[in-house]
């Protein structure tokens, strides 16, 4: 292999110490020949080679020879059961290795084929232009001008102030007004005029448009009032509950009609 020369001297001093050692140990301890012979190539390939890195890479070599060796002739010869217990199947273990390193392989090659970010597709961002609007001035001559400030005065003199201000009156207060009024006429108001007086306090302008009367014909009192029930309850409680009762004074419409059996 291409690498350089080993020159630290602790690091030759234990590549000729394991290799000393490693004719004995082939001898006594089989075993563990491989892993002197692994500690010596881990050795070279990060330290450099020395004279003694051939004899490793060397035993290594064999090493895989005879591990091949021995599973290609334990698939030709017939199985041993008491060997097969004692060490296992060396080919059903090489088989299951084998069957792993396939789908690992598989697994890798389906990521592999699934889109990947800066490989088939890219993040892009786009940035908004900066925008100059120009805008051209119009083009007014001063009579235009003249007329534009002429129809503002105009519309300036239409303004005016309003303030509208609540009136603090109650129904009683409202009613009271409308006996004042009522008593200082000579001539009689009509119930649909004091309907509407009544109703401006509850409705205020809106009043306008109810419609109320009343009068008696044959001796029967007619009434006529809007059909909402806030209209029935000011009629009834402000003009008839009170006129209907004999004991009213100075008058009420019990007496007409009892004037008129009469």
């Amino acid at each position: 292999m291409n690498l350089p020369e080993m020159k630290d001297p602790l690091h030759l001093a234990q590549m000729h110490f394991l290799y000393s050692m490693a004719q004995a140990i082939f001898y006594f301890f089989p075993r563990q020949v491989p892993l002197i012979s692994g500690t010596l190539i881990r050795m070279s390939l990060r330290y450099g080679n020395t004279s003694t890195s051939a004899l490793a890479y060397t035993t290594y070599g064999m090493l895989m020879a005879a591990m091949l060796a021995e599973i290609k002739s334990r698939m030709l010869l017939p199985r041993v059961d008491a060997l097969e217990e004692d060490e296992g199947d060396p080919r059903a273990e090489l088989i299951r290795r084998l069957q792993e390193y396939e789908q690992i392989k598989t697994a890798a090659e389906g990521i592999d084929e699934l889109p990947r970010i800066e490989r088939d597709t890219y993040t892009v961002a786009a940035s908004k232009p900066d925008l100059v609007r120009q805008h051209a001035d119009p083009e007014v001559e001063i009579k235009e001008v003249l007329l534009a400030l002429a129809a503002v005065l105009r519309r300036a003199e239409m303004f005016a102030k309003h303030e509208v201000v609540t009136e603090a009156l109650s129904v009683r207060q409202r009613m009271g007004d409308v006996l004042a009024l009522v008593n200082g006429q000579e001539d009689f108001v009509s119930f649909g005029e004091l309907f509407r007086q009544l109703s401006f306090a509850e409705i205020g302008t809106s009043t306008v448009q109810s419609r109320a009367l009343g009068g008696l014909a044959n001796n029967t009192l007619i009434f006529c009032v809007p059909g909402s029930t806030g209209a029935c309850r000011t009629a009834w409680d402000g003009i008839l509950v009170s006129q209907l009762d004999s004991t009213h004074r100075p008058c009420n419409f019990a007496e007409l009609i009892l004037r008129g059996h009469h």
